[in-house]
Parts: structure tokens; C-alpha cells; sequence
């Protein structure tokens, strides 16, 4: 090999090496910096969306705990029920339906009260789902612990709402 020739790839491994060694250590910087924007950022958008998703809920859950003791009343029925939370719908656009059923499957004498006038087939048998199944078993899900608290609970002796 040529002189001439072995200067020049001295020259470009010379230079080869020191664009290593001054390119990694900026470039894994530059990643470390961009991972912790990420994480920042996606930090960020989640609470965002945390904050987004309770407040779309926190009016859903304030009318159902404010109607929670209406519909154990002794005075609730289909038409009462009905016009009230028609008015309910009308007053809140973010909600598109509002109904109440009770504890008991409609084909064994269950009321379903609904918004929008909807009346199930007397078939119709919610517990059946898959949904409301897993609940049942999985979550017991209390009436009056979400809807009336402790205190009411235990002064006006409500059941449960999946008669656990």
C-alpha cells in the first residue's frame, strides 16, 4: 500500500474516532433529555385528562347522589320519575339519558324508570348481563354506601342494592 493512501485512512480513522468520541456522549444526552420531556409531557396529558375525565363525571355523580334518596322514597313511581328526570336531561346536555332500575329483574316485578319513556320487554333482565354479573360477584357494589353514606345507611335501614 501506498504512502499517500495509509496517511489518508490514518486521517479518516483519526477523524472517525474523534467523532465518536465527541458525538456519543452528546447524543445520550440528547436521548436522556428527550426521555424526560416525554415524561414530563405524558405526565402532563394524563393529568389532563384525568381532570378532564372527573369533571365530565362529577356532574353524572352529583345528580345521582342527589337522586338516590328521591328513588328510595315511598312517592317515586313511573311518572313522577319520568318528568323529573326529563327535566334533569334537559337541564344537564351532557347526559343523554337518565333512568333507574331497581334490584330486582323486570320479569320478577321490577321497575325500570327511564328519561326518554323507554320501557324494557318484560324479559329484559339486566343481572343476565355480562357486565352486571361481574360486577355483582366481583365488586359488590353497595347502593347506599355511593348514594346515602354511612350515617343515612344506618338511620333509615337500606338494603343493598344487589341484596348482598
Amino acid at each position: 500500500m501506498k504512502i499517500k493512501t495509509k496517511l489518508l485512512l490514518s486521517y479518516a480513522a483519526i477523524a472517525f474516532a474523534a467523532t465518536l468520541l465527541v458525538s456519543v456522549p452528546v447524543v445520550r444526552t440528547q436521548i436522556a433529555q428527550l426521555e424526560k420531556d416525554i415524561e414530563i409531557n405524558a405526565g402532563t396529558m394524563l393529568d389532563a385528562g384525568k381532570k378532564s375525565i372527573q369533571t365530565f363525571f362529577a356532574t353524572p355523580a352529583t345528580i345521582v347522589k342527589a337522586m338516590g334518596p328521591y328513588t328510595l322514597s315511598p312517592a317515586f313511581n313511573q311518572e313522577d320519575a319520568q318528568r323529573d328526570f326529563e327535566i334533569v336531561v334537559k337541564d344537564y346536555p351532557s347526559l343523554s339519558c337518565l333512568y333507574w332500575t331497581d334490584s330486582v329483574a323486570i320479569s320478577d316485578g321490577g321497575k325500570f324508570y327511564s328519561s326518554d319513556g323507554w320501557i324494557p320487554d318484560p324479559d329484559y333482565n339486566k343481572f343476565g348481563q355480562e357486565m352486571v354479573r361481574h360486577r355483582r360477584k366481583d365488586l359488590r357494589f353497595d347502593y347506599d354506601r355511593a348514594l346515602c353514606g354511612r350515617r343515612h345507611r344506618k338511620a333509615c335501614q337500606h338494603g343493598r342494592l344487589f341484596g348482598r
